[in-house]
């Protein structure tokens, strides 16, 4: 069953702000008080939700996870070069109106936990991908790793400076990408 539109606009106020707070502080320096005070909510709203501020926290990192397998469960099997650059593109569609997302993964992609599960996830849909169409090679978990590792922290890199489109950025990864392609499918 969903969740009720006022539920999701509640849920969403409470991790927005919460983004916000964590821009300047670390999570152990953020009191329910002061979110709900800046959210303009009752603690008691933000009971109804989060048992804690790190409950909060967690449903903001499945959400992004949540994006990302969405992005993931549309990749199809190959990986020429069109269809890598329509994963990237997926990824920028998706991203588009989810700045305060996007800004709190950035801001957190050197907090292992994040950047693991989102590296994790990456990894994973790539070897099931290559083992569902017997692309067996003795390296590929090496190239993979070093593929995920690549586009993430380019992305985190863009993100912090700022001086490239993304639809440039799509294009260099699907470049790069599409070369670590052609090492994952030989031997």
């Amino acid at each position: 069953m969903s969740e009720d539109r006022r539920v999701k606009k509640t849920k969403k106020l409470i991790k927005d702000t919460l983004i916000e707070l964590l821009h300047d502080n670390p999570i152990n320096k953020i009191t329910v008080t002061e979110l709900t005070d800046k959210a303009d909510i009752s603690r008691k709203t933000f009971y109804l939700h989060y048992s804690s501020i790190y409950d909060a926290k967690n449903d903001i990192e499945n959400d992004i996870i949540e994006i990302l397998n969405s992005i993931i469960s549309t990749m199809p099997e190959s990986t020429n070069e069109t269809d890598i650059m329509s994963f990237f593109s997926q990824i920028n569609e998706k991203t588009k109106n989810q700045e305060k997302l996007v800004a709190y993964f950035v801001q957190n992609a050197k907090q292992a936990s994040l950047y693991n599960k989102v590296k994790d996830a990456l990894k994973a849909a790539i070897i099931n991908r290559l083992e569902n169409v017997n692309k067996k090679n003795v390296y590929n978990e090496y190239i993979v790793e070093y593929v995920v590792s690549g586009i993430l922290n380019t992305y985190i890199e863009l993100s912090e400076k700022n001086d490239m489109k993304m639809e440039e950025l799509s294009v260099l990864l699907t470049k790069l990408c599409t070369g670590a392609s052609e090492l994952l499918i030989s031997n």
